[in-house]
């Protein structure tokens, strides 16, 4: 599959916008906009592609002067293919209404808006056909929009841990919440001589019947690495969205990875969820 990314850079002045609505306007060298005839551009496999509107033989003998080389290719938009500088428009309008949406549990549903080459991506925590249509009835809709996400069907939890090993234990705040807490706590206890690391991901299941499942949750992660020291104790968190999840009285389980003598454990703590 040929990889490709967007161009900002020759001619163009755009906004960045943030998952949050915020806005930071950036601008090219001496302040520069696209040619009116070009409405964005993209690198396609290394290759540089500009969009044009209209006459494309026009457009390249000009774009061929101002640049003043030929190793480019021209894609022509309208008749469905959408612009960079159209998306653009398209996705600011949609981050303002989202902005402005009084829906909280859509808008915790929502992960990630991005905007790509000929289309706008919107994560999805819960990716069902009734959620899209929310989003289109509440926020906005357009022939531009590609949903993506967890597509509703229970995914079988493999993961197995422990809550106590080498040192190193792991364990709810409360054994039993309510079944609609936003967020449970834990702590990670490090009787240990030497610290131990881990970092912002975790993982949830809910039994059913059973067997185990994965509960969605956030797709937001950072990288590093956090230190626990030597005979101390962290407090962890986990959210459970129960506006998105409606989560049901049962079983729960959180899974941390824990990076002991340095080797990656899989720790595990289980809790209820009561009525």
């Amino acid at each position: 599959m040929k990889k490709r990314y967007v161009l900002y850079g020759l001619f163009l002045c755009f906004l960045c916008i943030t998952c949050t609505g915020k806005r930071k306007e950036q601008k090219t060298e001496e302040g520069n906009k696209y040619p009116s005839y070009v409405e964005g551009s993209y690198y396609d496999d290394g290759c540089c592609v500009f969009q044009v509107r209209g006459d494309t033989v026009k457009a390249r003998k000009k774009l061929e002067k101002v640049i003043g080389n030929s190793t480019f290719r021209l894609e022509q938009v309208g008749n469905g293919v959408y612009s960079q500088a159209e998306l653009h428009t398209i996705l600011e309008e949609m981050c303002q209404r989202l902005d402005a949406t009084e829906d909280s549990a859509l808008i915790v549903n929502v992960q990630y808006i991005g905007q790509g080459v000929h289309d706008i991506s919107i994560m999805l925590m819960v990716n069902t056909p009734e959620w899209r249509e929310r989003f289109r009835r509440e926020v906005m809709d357009s022939p531009a929009f590609v949903f993506g996400g967890w597509d509703g069907c229970p995914i079988r939890c493999t993961k197995t841990g422990t809550g106590d090993t080498l040192g190193v234990r792991l364990f709810p705040e409360r054994r039993a919440i309510p079944h609609t807490s936003k967020g449970v706590r834990f702590f990670l206890s490090n009787t240990r001589k030497d610290e131990i690391y881990y970092g912002s991901e975790y993982w949830v299941a809910y039994e059913r019947d059973g067997k185990w499942y994965d509960l969605p949750g956030s797709f937001a992660f950072t990288l590093g690495l956090i230190t626990c020291y030597p005979e101390s104790r962290d407090t962890l968190s986990a959210a459970l969205f129960p506006e998105v999840n409606k989560n049901r009285p049962g079983r729960y389980r959180f899974f941390k990875e824990v990076q002991i003598e340095g080797k990656d454990v899989i720790m595990m703590a289980e809790f209820e969820m009561k009525w």
